[in-house]
């Protein structure tokens, strides 16, 4: 998730060690990349099904409004 969120700006994820001071310092911004931290902070705090599932779904509308929609038409069949 928080690499998606920083490639939807056109960023390369900060290595662990940096990634706090990054988040802190210039957070990703767009409405997308807000909902994607939001939902690795869930995903952290209860890994179940339903929550991996609504985040991959999000993900997936993340990627459609940045136009990536080839990518995500690409995940079938493996990804209803």
């Amino acid at each position: 998730m928080l690499t998606t969120a920083f490639a939807l700006e056109g960023r390369v994820r900060p290595f662990n060690k940096w990634l706090r001071f990054e988040l802190d310092r210039e957070p990703p911004g767009g409405p997308e990349a807000a909902t994607l931290l939001s939902d690795a902070e869930q995903i952290l705090s209860s890994p179940t099904l339903p929550v991996l599932r609504t985040a991959f779904r999000r993900l997936e509308a993340a990627a459609w409004a940045s136009g990536h929609s080839a990518i995500v038409d690409s995940w079938e069949p493996d990804v209803a």
